[in-house]
């Protein structure tokens, strides 16, 4: 995942970086760089982002 693709799904989803971050364990800080390109996610932190879309996309179906 790229931080562009972060970003375009999020707000598809109509997610905040807060709220993704919060589903994905991470810090939002962690969301806010990776998304702005400052920081290389490391493996685990891809992870994280994927088990938040999953949560997220759960959330908004239901």
């Amino acid at each position: 995942m790229t931080p562009a693709e972060c970003r375009q799904r999020r707000a598809a989803l109509g997610a905040s970086t807060y709220s993704l971050a919060a589903r994905a364990g991470l810090a939002e800080r962690t969301v806010v760089r990776f998304e702005a390109g400052l920081a290389a996610a490391r493996p685990i932190t891809l992870v994280a982002l994927r088990r938040g879309f999953r949560v997220l996309e759960t959330e908004v179906s239901t």
